[in-house]
Parts: structure tokens; C-alpha cells; sequence
């Protein structure tokens, strides 16, 4: 009620009152420091905006992500994703991802790749692979993990020419 007598008094517009509500806005005029002082004037209302389902966000966030990744990246995850599942099936393998799979992966893909494709199709298969594993990238943040990789490529690494 203070809130409106101040408008009253000074003259102020306000078109949503709920949102100078005195529990977010203290007036510098009131002595106050104003903290949340959003003020919706008819210009800035959005007329007829639909109102969202949940799944409408999702398939809109998932869209936009989607166009985040070039087209030729997309590809190669997924390509890194059939080898790691290949990888685990030639070797009857679960596909869950564990740090001494991952570690088994790399040493073998190594003998086939270079070491910084390697590490570009681990990537790829924590990109792919995250919504069946959500554990899937701080398995492969892990220091075995991480230095498997490292001591492939000191190993497996041509030598500058």
C-alpha cells in the first residue's frame, strides 16, 4: 500500500504493480537503495506468445544444439561412437563405459590411429554416448584416463621431420 501511495504522490506510472512490490524495491527517494526496480510499460508487452510445453522447450533446445555442431563434427562423433561400440563388441565388451575400457580403447586404437585422433574420438564418444551414460565425461576426466592418453602419444607419436 506504501508503494502506491508513493506513485500516487510522485506522479509514477506503473503497469505491473506486482513487480514493485516493497519486498524487492526500496526507493532511493524512500531513503532506500533500489535493488529490482523492472518497470513493463505497454511497449515492451509481447502480445499472443504462445505459452510452452515442457517437451516444446526441449525439442527447440535440442534443435538449436544440434545446429551448434558443424555438420562434419556430427559425423565424426558418431563415427566415434561405432568404433568405441564396435570396439567393445569385437571384444565382448559391455558398451558401459568404465575407466579401464575407455583405457583399453585407447591403447587399441592407438595401434590403428594417430594419438590426437584418438583423443578426438574420445571425445566424440562422450558426446554421443551421454544421454544412454551421463557419467560418461568425468570417467573420461580422470587422471588414468587422461594419462593412458598421454602415454600413448609418447609412445605412438611420430617423430618431427
Amino acid at each position: 500500500m506504501l508503494l502506491l501511495q508513493h506513485h500516487l504522490q510522485t506522479g509514477a506510472r506503473c503497469f505491473n504493480l506486482p513487480l514493485h512490490a516493497s519486498d524487492f524495491t526500496l526507493y532511493a527517494s524512500d531513503g532506500g537503495i533500489s535493488r529490482m526496480n523492472i518497470g513493463i510499460t505497454p511497449l515492451t508487452w509481447q502480445h499472443n506468445c504462445p505459452h510452452w510445453l515442457m517437451g516444446t522447450f526441449h525439442e527447440q533446445w535440442t534443435l538449436t544444439l544440434g545446429a551448434a555442431v558443424e555438420h562434419s563434427t556430427a559425423h565424426t562423433y558418431i563415427s566415434a561412437a561405432a568404433s568405441y561400440i564396435t570396439f567393445c563388441d569385437l571384444h565382448k565388451f559391455p558398451t558401459e563405459p568404465t575407466v579401464e575400457r575407455l583405457c583399453f580403447y585407447i591403447v587399441y586404437m592407438l595401434h590403428h590411429i594417430k594419438p590426437t585422433s584418438v583423443k578426438s574420438y574420445l571425445s566424440g564418444i562422450c558426446t554421443e554416448l551421454k544421454p544412454f551414460y551421463p557419467d560418461i565425461h568425468s570417467i573420461c576426466l580422470l587422471k588414468l584416463v587422461n594419462q593412458t592418453l598421454t602415454g600413448c602419444t609418447k609412445l605412438y607419436s611420430s617423430p618431427a621431420h
